[in-house]
């Protein structure tokens, strides 16, 4: 309900109400607006539900340290393509940031460290 009221007040901006400002003000606080309906749904609708309380056994701690020691062949391999994933969104991440900076209507220069993001990231 909350992706539906968010798309219905921005497509607000299309309407024939209002005048063009407002409109788009209306439609570029779509996002804020439907997540505080669904919010107030959520809540108000669903009070009387008695939900599970989260406990936390006192005596044992909040974190446990877990053993490294021989993980799994599958454990390694899904590692590798869990990191592999990752760099290749990392390396995605920096190529679409930087032909959006690079773009010639923003006139700038190309300085010294072009690469340097790429390279921190990479270490």
């Amino acid at each position: 309900i909350t992706v539906y009221v968010g798309v219905q007040i921005f497509n607000f901006k299309y309407s024939p109400y209002l005048n063009a400002d407002k409109r788009v003000l209306v439609a570029d606080y779509a996002l804020v607006v439907a997540v505080a309906a669904g919010s107030f749904v959520g809540s108000y609708v669903f009070r009387k539900i008695e939900l599970n309380k989260f406990t936390v056994d006192e005596d044992r701690g909040l974190f446990q340290i877990m053993d490294f020691v021989a993980p799994s062949g599958t454990a390694i391999v899904a590692a590798i393509g869990l990191g592999f994933m990752m760099s290749i969104l990392f390396f995605m991440e920096t190529n679409i940031s930087e032909s959006i900076v690079s773009n010639p209507a923003n006139k700038l220069e190309k300085g010294t460290t072009f690469h340097l993001d790429l390279f921190v990231t990479g270490v």
